[in-house]
């Protein structure tokens, strides 16, 4: 499935490259287990999710998609808002009543979302709508051509590069936000293979690549399929 869980160190030193403020639209299109979002609002959580005259409020909106599989059905979805359960177990331990525990059960299903189509995320794309996005998408998979394929008819994507990952930068460039910023684990061929260099060209009329992290050799080898949790 091309489907590898981030290992939580590598989640850790991505979180030091931005600053997070109120107000911003975070995004995970490829969210898994939701790590990405989490530990992006771990520091300050305390202050970013609480109530306020019986209120929940969030300072800031976390948006993680992930996409329904045979193999998967909804488990890392589940996962996903499992783990937001945990991040947020003071303010609900603190706010024990029915009331709470359905706002707080809102904010999860708003949080993250299933798509249970042949795309997925890539299915639907609104142009210039998060101020960061935190991912590691899915790279070359059996089939990718197909979805590909799908994925062209929908008109959103045009550097035709290689893998499913191609089809996501262009997914993450687009619905950015002009000034926003975008961290994401990438394969290495979307910076050398042939195939991916209409994608690049694209990369660099429409972004500012502030750096590029060479990840250590097996980083993800220990990791596969294994949901951080």
């Amino acid at each position: 499935m091309g489907q590898f869980f981030t290992p939580l160190k590598v989640v850790e030193q991505m979180n030091r490259m931005f600053e997070l403020k109120p107000g911003m639209d975070i995004c995970d299109p490829a969210c898994g287990v939701g790590k990405f979002l989490l530990e992006a609002v771990l520091p300050d959580i305390d202050n970013l999710f609480r109530y306020e005259n019986g209120e929940l409020k969030a300072a800031v909106n976390l948006f993680g998609f992930d996409k329904y599989s045979e193999d998967n059905s909804d488990r890392t979805i589940i996962l996903a808002k499992a783990n937001m359960l945990i991040y947020l177990s003071k303010i609900i331990t603190e706010n024990p009543s029915p009331s709470s525990t359905k706002k707080i059960a809102e904010l999860f299903n708003k949080s993250f979302t299933l798509k249970k189509s042949n795309l997925g995320t890539l299915e639907e794309l609104e142009e210039n709508k998060y101020d960061l996005i935190l991912t590691n998408p899915p790279y070359v998979v059996n089939g990718s051509g197909d979805i590909k394929a799908i994925a062209n008819r929908t008109g959103y994507y045009k550097c035709n590069g290689l893998g499913l990952e191609a089809l996501f930068l262009e997914w993450i460039i687009k619905s950015l936000k002009e000034g926003g910023t975008a961290l994401i684990v990438i394969p290495d061929g979307i910076l050398s293979n042939m195939a991916n260099r209409k994608l690049r060209e694209y990369i660099l009329d429409r972004c500012c690549i502030e750096g590029i992290i060479s990840l250590p050799i097996n980083t993800f080898l220990e990791h596969p399929r294994k949901p951080i949790f």
